[in-house]
């Protein structure tokens, strides 16, 4: 691939000239426009990076994006107290993972830590007529969260359900 520019006209005013690479397709040689991602300043550009850059530089970080799932755990409910317990075990291999309150007491999530009916990441709503009708709060991670989640129920008797896709 060269480095290269083309002219854009301006009415009035001299051309103006767009950053561009030359590469061949099939059987056609083709300018490909570059485009930066940038700040206010001059030195503010954006590179994409397979890797974090190095803490002075700026830059884009891209990864393959995982591999859809084709394994998920075993259905089961989990019981879950007026005592903080773990809902999910840490797993570096987790693509996915879904959690639904199917009780009628609010649970409190704790993502690595140990939550109470105070203190807590994240609550979710009980259901609203009657246990397991679907209509418990949820939440869903995508393999941003590889780590343990902690409940505790704001009463005695609270249930979840959580899928973990590998």
């Amino acid at each position: 691939m060269a480095d290269s520019v083309i002219g854009v006209l301006q009415a009035a005013s001299p051309d103006k000239k767009l950053d561009t690479t030359a590469l061949t397709v099939g059987a056609n040689t083709v300018e490909r426009e570059r485009v930066n991602v940038s700040g206010a300043a001059a030195t503010e550009l954006a590179d994409v990076k397979g890797a974090t850059p190095a803490s002075t530089l700026f830059g884009l970080v891209v990864r393959p994006l995982p591999m859809a799932s084709t394994t998920a755990g075993a259905c089961a409910q989990t019981s879950i107290g007026t005592t903080s317990s773990s809902a999910l075990a840490s797993n570096a291999s987790r693509v996915r993972f879904r959690t639904e309150n199917t009780g009628l007491t609010v649970i409190y999530l704790g993502f690595g830590q140990t939550p109470t009916v105070t203190a807590y990441h994240m609550a979710l709503a009980p259901c609203s007529n009657s246990a397991n009708d679907g209509t418990g709060g949820t939440t869903e991670w995508d393999d941003n969260w590889k780590g343990a989640v902690n409940a505790i129920s704001s009463a005695a008797g609270g249930t979840l359900v959580t899928t973990e896709l590998t």
